[in-house]
């Protein structure tokens, strides 16, 4: 038949209040754990990289993040755009720019390792 929906006497009809994801608790309790083990270095700062990330569209805008209670008011996430911790020492950003520069992205943030000079003496 046409126009008729099909499920199992088990499964009964779809409930339309249930179809939408609703976050239930997006806080969590403690720090997050790293996605990588190791990072590229790189030789500029996170907040630099992330609004050039977010400029070249290379990243969506991030949502806003409730700050926790009692967060110092002197430490600001540009990227949670809450306060919690320093943009430096957001672990998500890290791991999305990490994400980036392993993906070919943001090379030229990369921190190059300079050779040691070898001096050949000749004699």
């Amino acid at each position: 038949m046409i126009g008729t929906a099909t499920y199992t006497a088990r499964e009964g009809p779809r409930n339309p209040k249930f179809t939408k994801y609703t976050p239930i608790n997006t806080a969590r309790e403690g720090p997050r754990n790293p996605k990588f083990t190791k990072y590229t270095p790189i030789n500029t700062g996170r907040t630099r990289i992330l609004e050039e990330a977010l400029s070249a569209e290379l990243i969506p805008t991030p949502h806003k993040f409730p700050s926790p209670p009692n967060a110092d008011q002197n430490k600001r996430c540009c990227y949670h755009h809450n306060y919690s911790q320093n943009t430096e020492q957001c672990l998500a950003l890290k791991d999305k720019i990490e994400e980036l520069t392993q993906g070919g992205y943001l090379q030229h943030y990369v921190a190059k390792h300079e050779q040691p000079s070898h001096t050949l003496m000749v004699g």
